[in-house]
C-alpha cells in the first residue's frame, strides 16, 4: 500500500534549548529557539503520540548543528518541547525531510527552566508532550 497518499503537511512549533558543552564563561542568560517547521507525515504516525514524539526527536537530533561560539565553547541545540502541531490545508511540496520557515531566539535568565519559557511565551500551550 502506498503510504504517500496518506501523507499530509503539518506545521510543528518546536522549542529548542542551547546547551553549552564545557563552558569557559559564566553567562547571566540562557538561549532558547522557537522554530516552526513544515513536515510531510502520515496521519497514522500523528495518531500514535509516542511514535510521533520519537520520530520528531530523531529528526531534530539527526539535523542538530554543533558549532563553536565566540568563546570556543561547543553549542548544541537540543529539542526541549513540541509546542504545537497543526495540519496545513495547502498542498506544499519540498524535497528536504523538513523545511524550517520561521525561527526566533528567546533569551531568558540563566536559571530559567523550560517551564518558565513555556509560561512566559506560550500561555495557550496545550500540546502536552512528555519530558523531552
Amino acid at each position: 500500500m502506498d503510504d504517500s497518499k496518506n501523507k499530509h503537511v503539518y506545521s510543528i512549533v518546536l522549542l529548542k534549548e542551547a546547551i553549552i558543552k564545557n563552558p569557559v564563561v559564566t553567562k547571566d542568560h540562557k538561549l532558547f529557539e522557537e522554530s516552526l517547521i513544515l513536515i510531510s507525515i502520515s496521519e497514522n504516525l500523528l495518531r500514535d503520540k509516542e511514535k510521533f514524539l520519537i520520530f520528531i526527536r530523531n529528526l531534530v537530533q539527526n539535523n542538530e548543528e554543533i558549532y563553536p561560539n565566540e568563546f570556543g565553547e561547543m553549542v548544541i541545540w537540543k529539542l526541549a518541547k513540541i509546542i504545537d502541531v497543526f495540519e496545513i490545508s495547502e498542498d506544499i511540496e519540498f524535497s528536504l525531510p523538513f523545511q524550517e520557515v520561521y525561527s526566533r531566539f528567546l533569551e531568558m535568565p540563566a536559571n530559567a527552566s523550560i517551564d518558565d519559557v513555556v509560561n512566559k511565551f506560550y500561555s495557550d500551550y496545550v500540546w502536552e508532550d512528555k519530558e523531552m
